[in-house]
């Protein structure tokens, strides 16, 4: 299970032959800019409420959703990217109030992990890790 931890599943398998695995570990990941802005910083994984008291401030928010139980966390980001959601969901309202760049539909987003560092850019939709060559 160790070695297969960081194997990212595709959403629709076609076919009887499996594809091959994905580890997840792309320097860009795109999805849909839903708040302008670039932003620099480490990668928190957050995936719900336990995780919260984990978040400094200036975070770089990995999330597969949000609600309104979120902002008291999502206004410690300093960039916000969501597995799901779209213009109008819940952190992309947030991170357009609170001014700071957000990113939705990014598959896999939670997958990468804490403490990598990150450039999130809701102008063109692209995250960036730094970390990976």
């Amino acid at each position: 299970m160790e070695e297969t931890r960081d194997i990212v599943l595709p959403p629709i398998i076609y076919g009887d032959e499996a594809p091959l695995p994905e580890t997840g570990r792309s320097r860009n990941h795109s999805g849909t800019g839903t708040s302008p802005g670039i932003f620099t910083g480490v990668t928190r994984v957050v995936k719900g409420i336990r995780d919260f008291a984990e978040v400094t401030g200036g975070d770089v928010l990995l999330i597969p959703f949000s609600d309104v139980s979120w902002p008291p966390v999502l206004a410690k980001a300093g960039a916000i990217v969501s597995e799901t959601g779209g213009m109008l969901s819940h952190c992309s309202i947030i991170a357009r109030e609170m001014g700071i760049p957000a990113l939705v539909s990014v598959p896999n987003a939670c997958a990468l992990g804490n403490g990598l560092t990150a450039t999130v850019n809701g102008s063109n939709g692209v995250l960036t890790i730094h970390d990976y060559e």
